[in-house]
């Protein structure tokens, strides 16, 4: 799996330790049985999180690495591996092999156990092989982070939790607005166009002033932009045009809040927001909650494939705003039964 980042914090990277304290700022959470490349190029640094496989996926994962660095025009990157010696140092040396042909690769690190050795050094008073320990917490690099409010999750797993549906009396409490908002939304004398005239005002409303939905607001807005592309294309229109930042907790609220197939659209446009503030472990993970509550859900295929070629998010505003009119939701699939 990978998941592509900008560079959000303003971090610095002047020597090992620097690189390893910035990396979980840079991607949302402390790695781990993970390879991180941290890339540079005329248009900043970017991050792309690989997880660790077997000798067999090597020839995908240079090849995806490949193209990564192609898309973002790199011109040099730093390699991190993290994990045990007999799975990351040979994945670390196949990205290297694979990258020095067309760029600089300035640093090649391996991280474990609270340690890290550069296999760039074979001098052993600085990089001994039993490695050398290191506090991230220590860095200016986490003080930075934390001035900026940035504080990373321990594990993917803890990130991909905020997700999570709701449970107990929230969910109880949604899923009897949601039938409420059916019966209201989908009459025999209601047409498709109300489903419209619910959403975009809300969606516009939210644009204007990012607050928390009530359970009301949210079971509707969550059936109409999963079920009209007016709703959702309104909702990336004004993403791709405003500060995404702003729109991420409103949606990765309604996100939590949806019930069933009605999640497809929240998380979708999350994924929006996510890619385009340059948090693409997030975008990822939004990804994948969309199509497993829709699968084939069209926008969520989209944001997917701009994640999968790593496109960055300046390219990537381009082609939402060409292909919006395109992001049609199949409705056989996506209407209740």
């Amino acid at each position: 799996m990978t998941s592509l980042s900008n560079h959000r914090p303003q971090l610095t990277i002047r020597c090992p330790e620097d690189a390893i304290a910035a990396a979980p700022y840079l991607i949302g959470f402390h790695p781990h049985d993970s390879v991180l490349v941290i890339g540079y190029s005329a248009d900043g640094v970017f991050v792309v999180r690989y997880d660790l496989v077997d000798p067999d996926g090597y020839p995908a994962f240079t090849a995806h690495l490949y193209e990564a660095m192609i898309a973002n025009r790199a011109d040099g990157v730093i390699l991190l591996g993290y994990g045990s010696h007999e799975r990351a140092l040979p994945m670390l040396a196949e990205a290297r092999d694979a990258l020095e042909t067309i760029l600089t690769v300035k640093e090649v690190l391996h991280v474990w156990d609270g340690r890290w050795r550069s296999t760039m050094c074979s001098e052993l008073r600085c990089c001994p092989a039993e490695g050398r320990p290191y506090d991230i917490a220590a860095s200016p690099n986490a003080a930075a982070a934390v001035i900026a409010g940035i504080a990373p999750f321990d594990s993917r797993e803890a990130m991909e939790n905020t997700l999570a549906p709701v449970q107990g009396q929230d969910l109880l409490w949604m899923q009897a607005q949601t039938e409420r908002a059916e019966k209201e939304l989908f009459s025999l004398w209601t047409p498709t166009s109300r489903l419209a005239e619910v959403g975009i005002p809300l969606v516009r409303r939210l644009t204007r002033s990012p607050r928390r939905l009530t359970d009301w607001e949210a079971a509707r807005l969550s059936i109409a932009v999963t079920l009209h592309h007016r709703v959702s294309d309104e909702a990336v229109k004004r993403i791709v045009r405003r500060d995404a930042r702003e729109q991420l907790a409103v949606w990765q609220d309604l996100t939590r809040r949806a019930v069933g197939r009605y999640a497809a659209g929240p998380a979708a446009v999350l994924a929006v927001a996510a890619y385009m503030s340059g948090d693409g472990a997030m975008a990822q993970m939004a990804v994948d909650r969309s199509l497993d509550a829709v699968p084939g859900y069209l926008l969520a295929e989209v944001v997917s494939s701009l994640l999968h070629h790593c496109t960055p998010p300046h390219v990537g505003r381009e082609r939402l705003a060409v292909r919006r009119e395109r992001l049609t939701v199949r409705q056989s699939e996506s209407s209740p039964d």
